[in-house]
């Protein structure tokens, strides 16, 4: 899926309303999330971590902060892109601070190499 026209070319994670088919509602505009510009990444073995910082700005929770996108990318060595989607996890902004949202995703790049 390509970004929205008015989502900017450096968002890496935005929200936006869709139908039931999955189109965008006409009156929901697309709220950023995190900016490809602006990321963390952090890797182990058999995960990678990516943080998108500097999305749009709270309303009313988290104290007005920025909103962020925690993607978690978990080694599966029989994931597919179609049988694995981005799975969301949770919006976490009941709290003054820290406020994020996070994904998960399973996928076979990931996955440590084992050589012989």
């Amino acid at each position: 899926m390509e970004n929205p026209p008015d989502a900017g070319s450096t968002v890496a994670v935005w929200q936006q309303k869709l139908d039931e088919h999955r189109n965008p509602l006409s009156d929901s505009k697309p709220v950023k999330i995190g900016q490809y510009d602006k990321t963390d990444i952090k890797a182990g073995k058999n995960w990678v971590y990516l943080e998108y910082l500097e999305g749009e700005k709270y309303n009313f929770h988290c104290n007005g902060e920025k909103r962020k996108a925690v993607i978690l990318i978990t080694c599966d060595p029989e994931a597919t892109d179609n049988t694995n989607p981005l799975e969301i996890i949770e919006e976490s902004k009941n709290r003054t601070e820290g406020c994020y949202y996070l994904f998960e995703l399973a996928h076979p790049e990931v996955c440590e190499v084992k050589t012989e």
